[in-house]
């Protein structure tokens, strides 16, 4: 789901939006957003990518169980924060 709201994003869906970056832990995953998103900085965890100051929102598009981790994270970070699924 996390690739439909990055699509979105780069193609221009959401007025003044645009994708920054992109996150995950999965390895094959994160290859496959460098051709998906070419030149879009890519993490392999949420925690480098909140750090990087590259970003001043979210989308949060992971499993159920971390979704208050990780919106919780974002949050603390001061970042506009979406989280896909209730808490």
């Amino acid at each position: 789901m996390g690739t439909a709201h990055a699509r979105c994003l780069q193609e221009g869906h959401i007025e003044g939006m645009v994708l920054s970056a992109v996150c995950d832990s999965d390895p094959a995953r994160l290859a496959e957003c460098e051709r998906l998103f070419p030149g879009v900085a890519r993490f392999s965890s949420a925690e480098a990518l909140v750090k990087s100051g590259l970003v001043d929102a979210a989308i949060v598009a992971v499993p159920h169980p971390s979704h208050g981790t990780v919106g919780a994270l974002c949050l603390s970070y001061g970042l506009h924060t979406l989280v896909e699924k209730p808490l």
